[in-house]
């Protein structure tokens, strides 16, 4: 059976949490049917939110051939992303990977023109709290 790739976009500003909920959740474990990769804008450090970095493995290749792509909360949401993550998540949606985001992370997904998928009868996407100033700030009128 083919393992699901998971693939985590770590932002600059990366909040920690966000960044280990889906490591913790989908880590890779014989029982459990996915790989996870974290990546950045490039392999190397990624600078936290909370004064540590991150030392990511993987570029935005990893991307390419992720089949759900999530991007954790950063610090600063109202900030320009990097116009390649956008791109590469642009990519990964035309291609059929799920696209999800944990708190400020809808941030990037937004700006890549993107919704956070939530596909099916039922289904409902949500934010923290904080991010709801920030969020009508940006909303595109009558949004």
């Amino acid at each position: 059976m083919r393992r699901h790739r998971v693939v985590v976009l770590v932002l600059d500003g990366a909040q920690p949490l966000d960044v280990g909920i889906p490591a913790q959740t989908f880590q890779a474990r014989d029982e459990l049917p996915y790989d996870v990769l974290m990546c950045g804008v490039e392999p190397g450090p990624v600078r936290s939110g909370e004064g540590m970095s991150y030392l990511v493995e993987h570029g935005l290749e990893a991307l390419e051939r992720a089949d759900t792509v999530i991007v954790p909360g950063y610090r600063e949401p109202t900030r320009a992303v990097d116009p390649r993550a956008l791109d590469a998540l642009r990519a990964a949606h035309a291609r059929g990977a799920r696209i999800a985001a944990i708190c400020t992370g809808v941030f990037a997904v937004a700006a890549a023109g993107r919704r956070p998928s939530a596909s099916g009868a039922g289904r409902r996407r949500s934010s923290c709290g904080r991010t709801l100033p920030p969020r009508r700030a940006r909303a595109p009128p009558g949004g």
